[in-house]
């Protein structure tokens, strides 16, 4: 399985916290629901950070099942969907813009008595 994040680093308009969440629920997550081979598509809201941290007041992660599923979303129209959904709502809510950062993960599920759970690519093998 391969998770992407997409996120979200910027600042929401002050006061406009809750508008902005409630856009993102209403209006670009069904769109994401939507991705063809989606797993899972989870979204995490920042509420806290440490002193001098970046701002990420979205999080978007998405589970994959390959590449080539990934792929084959990456080529759909419905990507491009998203993506204007995504930024006619970052519009109306950012002053200053947001940047999008996209990472993946890939996890192995051990079967092994000796090594239980998930392991990351560059620890080793289960």
């Amino acid at each position: 399985m391969i998770t992407r994040y997409a996120l979200f680093e910027g600042s929401v308009a002050q006061g406009q916290t809750e508008a902005f969440r409630a856009a993102v629920l209403d209006e670009i997550l069904p769109v994401w629901k939507q991705f063809p081979g989606a797993l899972s598509v989870r979204v995490t809201f920042g509420d806290s950070r440490d002193d001098g941290a970046p701002e990420f007041p979205l999080i978007l992660a998405i589970d994959w099942k390959d590449m080539e599923t990934i792929e084959a979303f990456l080529a759909n129209p419905i990507r491009m969907q998203g993506r204007a959904a995504t930024e006619a709502v970052m519009a109306r809510f950012s002053p200053g813009g947001f940047t999008i950062m996209s990472r993946r993960r890939m996890s192995l599920i051990c079967k092994s008595t000796e090594r239980p759970g998930i392991t990351e690519p560059g620890f080793g093998a289960c």
